[in-house]
């Protein structure tokens, strides 16, 4: 079922979106919220698939060369008006902060959740704040109930351009903790973690690719952990955040004919999620965080938003298979003495 809160999103967003949970409300006013590309300057839903003169490919190629590049040009790149985004695991944290982004930049955004009512609360916030949103309730890792929420989306709103899969769990303490270590995993957290990680984005990829039109795009929420060795994090997490990167890499040679842009985020230590296991962060945790990131600091929720919009939005047209890091420089050092 998707409970609708339809808004209209205006010109002026100066106070959107709200100060929630602590975190500042950011204007509208600073180039986010702006118009949609001009025709011809960018592939979006429904073009016709590639081989064709009006495929993706050829609509780049033929376009008349311009002149030089303007603010209204830049503004253009990341207006999301009239478009439908789902975001899965958006009831908090990072899918919130980039539902709150989506919504920023105009779209229509599918808030998805375990938990009705909290899940209800990002939606209706976002609505009551100038955006527009609507909300579905169930289990990511349930194939059948993720066809039928892509197919109840499409069926409300037309259309889905932006897909976001970011469901999924902590997974487990480290090795660097007793219960943490590999022979103390058990089946059951093991394949816990394989269904609401990996299972989850898999089925979201699958439905979002057999509805969404040519130009769409499809961001999958990985980590760091995903891309080397982390003892901070358990077993499961970083095995199904390397899977991740995997998938979106092959998923993204098959959907480039038809202009669909894949990629993933591969955000480091963010304040206010879940990580480690689940665990407390303590002064002394966060210490150790802060010790393996060059910036000096974790990262924050909200500053998830930017990357994401780039991802969903016309200014990264020429990429695709790509892993975008968020974590201020800490894939760059090693942290395995910690």
């Amino acid at each position: 079922m998707i409970m609708g809160f339809p808004c209209s999103l205006g010109r002026d967003h100066g106070r959107w979106p709200p100060a929630v949970s602590g975190r500042p409300a950011v204007s509208g006013r600073g180039g986010l919220m702006i118009r949609l590309p001009r025709p011809g300057t960018a592939p979006g839903p429904g073009t016709a698939r590639s081989g064709g003169a009006d495929s993706p490919a050829a609509r780049y190629t033929a376009r008349p060369p311009r002149g030089p590049i303007s603010v209204d040009d830049l503004t253009h790149l990341f207006d999301l008006s009239g478009q439908v985004a789902l975001v899965t695991g958006s009831s908090s944290g990072l899918g919130q902060a980039a539902a709150e982004g989506l919504a920023l930049a105009g779209a229509h955004v599918v808030v998805h959740g375990r938990h009705a009512e909290r899940t209800r609360a990002v939606a209706e916030g976002i609505a009551a704040a100038g955006g527009s949103a609507s909300a579905v309730v169930g289990d990511a890792s349930d194939p059948a109930w993720v066809r039928a929420a892509v197919d109840g989306v499409v069926a409300e709103r037309g259309r889905l351009d932006v897909v976001m899969a970011n469901a999924g769990v902590a997974g487990g303490p480290s090795y660097r903790t007793e219960e943490g270590r590999i022979a103390a995993v058990s089946d059951a957290e093991w394949q816990s973690t394989l269904a609401n990680n990996l299972t989850s984005t898999f089925n979201t990829l699958r439905e979002a690719s057999r509805v969404m039109g040519d130009g769409g795009r499809i961001i999958v929420t990985s980590s760091t952990a995903g891309l080397r060795s982390d003892p901070f994090v358990g077993y499961g997490y970083t095995a199904t955040k390397a899977a991740q990167v995997n998938l979106v890499r092959q998923l993204a040679l098959e959907l480039a004919p038809r202009g669909i842009r894949v990629n993933a985020l591969a955000p480091g230590p963010i304040k206010g999620t879940r990580i480690g296991g689940d665990a407390v962060l303590t002064p002394e945790l966060e210490q150790l965080w802060v010790d393996t990131i060059p910036l000096g600091r974790m990262g924050l929720a909200d500053e998830i938003r930017g990357p994401v919009l780039f991802l969903a939005s016309a200014a990264s047209s020429f990429v695709t298979g790509a892993v975008l890091l968020v974590d201020g420089g800490a894939l760059d050092l090693s942290h395995a003495a910690y």
